[in-house]
């Protein structure tokens, strides 16, 4: 399972900038469901890498205990 990214108050204060910035020059809602997807996918992208880190740090320090040997 991938961590949760909690976005921040101002990142969200952020993205939401940008979005009406792209819909009032666009005049269209599509740009921004793209960049909305990007992110998300990003976001997505981040938390499965540190959950990967995670998890071999967590085996690195077993197997420097001698409990886990590959």
């Amino acid at each position: 399972m991938a961590k949760k990214i909690r976005w921040t108050t101002c990142s969200i204060t952020d993205r939401t900038s940008i979005y009406k910035y792209w819909l009032e020059r666009n005049q269209s809602d599509i740009y921004p469901e793209k960049l909305e997807q990007l992110f998300e996918n990003s976001a997505e992208l981040i938390s499965n890498f540190l959950q990967e880190t995670y998890r071999y740090q967590a085996l690195l320090l077993l197997n420097n205990r001698g409990a886990y040997s590959f």
